[in-house]
């Protein structure tokens, strides 16, 4: 009998070898076992030959055919049903698996064609040859069938319901795309919805405004990448999806003033602020990390220090290092590298076989999300209310129902309250529940949360071809410069130039704090740094935005510190942001959390 997929390599994780050793097993199990079914194949492969040819006579190119072809089944079916676990489209996914073999063949050829010609006097040179495609060619099999043949999309979301919650009443506190998306799961499901919200628009983080001219955007920078399954599915269950456009992006790097093409392996290598051997290693380690199955024992190691030892010091420094202290502030040295591994491989599936991406945007903004939400809500049972701020959440206990209290009103009795507020607020507003624990709200106020600040320019005139400008300047006055005109072109924005520049800041810093004008005044002096022919009289409007709470800190314990979404205090539940691990929070997952949400809301229920 089979041994199962997940006890397949437990010989080698014996009990007698290091944590470090289980931990690397572990990390890159899949490649492992992509190595040893392919050595079983090999020996099939040479086996069914001799047997065939030196045993039954059988002509040499027939017996190869028939080997290669056994073996290649058997990695084939090794692979899909205990590496990689992918049993469906098994025709399609064996073609894929045919193609990418042939591709491998046409690697080993190349390799072994300029071998020979290299070595022309080598009586080895063919050997040799072999010896060096060997694992060039195993590298390029593995990725791409991993990236094709075995890919696996995410679980879509099942928008086929009954009416499960009818009868009940559910308050959601707070109105971004979070709660949106359990609020309309809730009301498709029967259920009595009222939303609060504290300010006087719907959208959290994508929270729209319109320029001078009407042009409807967004306060902060928001795109899709294909792979973005829950969020795509919700857009065909509203009816937006034909508004959803993807358009190939390009990125650009500032180092030393100057901007280089930052997309492709080639403009890697074309990175001259990197030796030529830091060119190598950092596209060794973009490798090393597509093969990374499990990301948990990364967990225990800092996304610098990790980098650091992969990718050298000075690659580390130069190129990942400004990236993880504009994002972190003055954590940067405490992050996870769990988190900087899905950042990096949610951009990687993203890309196709040459490298390239295309990134989503809609017509109209990703406010079209959230006006469909809103006027299908309107339309049914749910009540919205903005502007209202809530002053405790708590309990009921002649009814046994949670409870939702606004400044100066009584509480109102909910079958449950769902809400999507920072832990830490949480934590403030329902200290005063029964279940409440000293311990529970500890946990939810050790979640630190950075600040985002964001400046939306429209300009006179183009700045730039690129879309997503990194700045890999320790020194920069903010992280991140991205021009919207460059993705969709200006026809789709109003034939306007339109560019986000943000930063993450501690909300209590001087520069989060600072007006308006001191911030435009130095972030676009940062503009002119960066594009020498940028003046200030090309600025035609501009919009300062900030956001407390915008980013929580994910060191290498937060996994341990992050809270469950069915909270201990009866009748409430907890989704936000930082409850997205080991990925970035957006608003893909936040879809995917706002579903995950009723479903546990609705088994308590029924």
């Amino acid at each position: 009998m089979f041994m199962s997929k997940d006890k397949l390599l437990g010989l080698v994780k014996a009990p007698f070898l290091p944590k470090k050793a289980v931990n690397k097993i572990n990390e890159y199990q899949q490649v492992l076992k992509y190595g040893i079914f392919g050595v079983l194949a090999l020996a099939v492969d040479l086996g069914v030959f001799f047997g065939l040819h030196d045993g039954a006579g059988v002509n040499e190119f027939l017996a190869n055919s028939i080997s290669i072809s056994i073996a290649m089944l058997l990695s084939f079916g090794l692979n899909s049903w205990f590496n990689f676990g992918t049993k469906d489209k098994i025709g399609t996914r064996f073609l894929s698996f045919a193609a990418v073999t042939f591709i491998g063949y046409l690697v080993s050829q190349a390799v072994l064609f300029g071998t020979v010609e290299a070595l022309a006097d080598n009586v080895n040179a063919a050997n040799i040859g072999k010896v060096i495609g060997l694992p060039l060619v195993f590298i390029v099999q593995y990725i791409l069938n991993k990236k094709f043949t075995f890919s696996k999309s995410e679980e879509a979301i099942d928008y086929t319901r009954d009416q499960s919650l009818e009868g009940k009443e559910v308050a959601v506190i707070g109105g971004g795309f979070t709660g949106l998306t359990a609020a309309y799961e809730m009301q498709e499901r029967g259920a009595k919805v009222t939303v609060f919200e504290a300010s006087n628009k719907l959208g959290g983080l994508v929270t729209g405004f319109k320029l001078k001219d009407g042009t409807p955007l967004e306060m902060a920078y928001h795109f899709l990448y294909k792979t973005d399954n829950f969020i795509i599915d919700l857009c065909k269950e509203i009816g937006v999806y034909d508004k959803l456009n993807f358009y190939p992006t390009a990125i650009g790097a500032f180092y030393g003033g100057k901007l280089y093409p930052f997309n492709t392996a080639l403009d890697l290598l074309k990175f001259k602020p990197l030796s030529f051997v830091d060119r190598i290693r950092t596209g060794i380690t973009g490798v090393r990390l597509m093969m990374v199955r499990d990301w948990r024992p990364l967990t225990e190691v800092t996304a610098y220090d990790w980098l650091v030892r992969v990718n050298g010091k000075k690659a580390a420094d130069l190129v990942w290092k400004p990236l993880l202290k504009g994002k972190f502030e003055q954590h940067w040295d405490k992050v996870t590298m769990a988190w900087l591994w899905t950042r990096i491989k949610v951009r990687q599936d993203s890309q196709d076989l040459l490298g390239k991406e295309e990134l989503g945007y809609f017509d109209g903004g990703f406010g079209v999300i959230i006006d469909e939400l809103e006027d299908r809500l309107k339309s049914g049972t749910a009540t919205i209310k903005t502007s209202t701020k809530i002053d405790k959440l708590g309990y009921d206990k002649r009814s046994n129902k949670p409870t939702v209290k606004l400044a100066g009103k009584k509480s109102q009795t909910f079958d449950a309250v769902v809400s999507t507020i920072p832990s830490p607020v949480f934590a403030s507003l329902s200290a005063d529940h029964p279940d409440s624990t000293q311990t529970y709200r500890k946990k939810l106020q050790s979640i630190n949360y950075l600040g985002a600040l964001l400046m939306v320019l429209r300009t006179k005139k183009p700045l730039t071809e690129y879309y997503w400008h990194q700045i890999h300047d320790e020194d920069a006055p903010f992280l991140v410069m991205l021009s919207l005109d460059a993705l969709t072109g200006p026809e789709k924005i109003g034939d306007n130039y339109v560019y986000y520049i943000g930063d993450y800041l501690d909300q209590d810093s001087e520069f989060f704090n600072a007006s308006n004008q001191e911030i435009r005044k130095k972030w676009l002096e940062g503009v002119s740094n960066l594009f020498p022919g940028f003046e200030r009289k090309d600025v035609a409007e501009s919009y300062i935005f900030k956001f407390r709470n915008a980013q929580h800190i994910v060191d290498t314990s937060y996994e341990d510190r992050m809270p469950d979404l069915r909270t201990p205090l009866r009748g409430h539940y907890l989704a936000n942001f930082s409850q997205i691990f080991p990925e970035d929070r957006g608003t893909n997952y936040a879809v995917r959390d706002g579903v995950k949400i009723v479903d546990l809301v609705d088994q308590d229920l029924n």
